[in-house]
């Protein structure tokens, strides 16, 4: 039932060409950040830039081409294993880059020289960490779907209500803790961006 189209294999050839530009890229992005010889004026925005390096490397690269493979995709395709993939890659390679565009550019525009820092880190690790756990939970029920649904033959909506509900449950939650902690306060941060405060009397 589920063939392999006699094209795949030239197609996935391109496909798992694809991370060796991201990983020079990202080689050269992690390179170039270590040999800076002043320290950022703007953590916050480094730590999104550097966060996007690695998140396209892995979610758009690694784990594109880890589900490209025909032998693999033919299972794959259409699952929660693909939504794992969409979520990590999407985060990776362009929401952690707008973000990193926009800490670097807001403070400039509204004449703040240098940010407090402690909400944007707080909100990128925040973030990041639910992104994380959701891409994880998506994989398992990716997994579980596969092998039981593909493989095994069982019905579409009995593997989705007995056997995935679980972990589905958890992608929802990691969702919930991913926006509300974590974007939540990114936006708080960014519509209240400020200078840090100046302890000791005014010079």
């Amino acid at each position: 039932m589920w063939e392999v189209p006699s094209c795949a294999p030239r197609g996935a050839l391109f496909s798992a060409l694809e991370p060796i530009p991201i990983a020079l890229m990202a080689y050269d992005g992690l390179v170039s950040m270590r040999a800076r010889r002043v320290e950022p004026a703007n953590r916050v925005a480094w730590y999104w830039l550097g966060g996007s390096v690695i998140g396209h490397l892995l979610g758009a690269g690694v784990w594109g081409v880890a589900i490209t493979l025909p032998q693999i995709n033919k299972w794959t395709h259409g699952t929660q294993v693909t939504a794992s993939h969409g979520h990590f890659a999407f985060y990776g390679a362009f929401a952690m880059l707008v973000i990193a565009a926009i800490y670097t550019m807001l403070p400039p525009i509204r004449g703040v020289a240098r940010i407090r820092e402690g909400r944007g880190l707080a909100a990128f690790w925040l973030m990041t960490s639910g992104m994380l756990a959701m891409v994880l939970a998506f994989t398992i029920a990716g997994v579980i779907q596969v092998y039981l649904h593909r493989m095994v033959g069982l019905d579409f909506m009995t593997v989705r209500t007995q056997y995935m509900a679980f972990w589905m449950f958890w992608v929802f939650a990691f969702g919930a803790g991913f926006f509300l902690p974590g974007a939540s306060l990114y936006l708080w941060d960014l519509l209240g961006l400020r200078p840090p405060r100046i302890h000791g009397p005014a010079l």
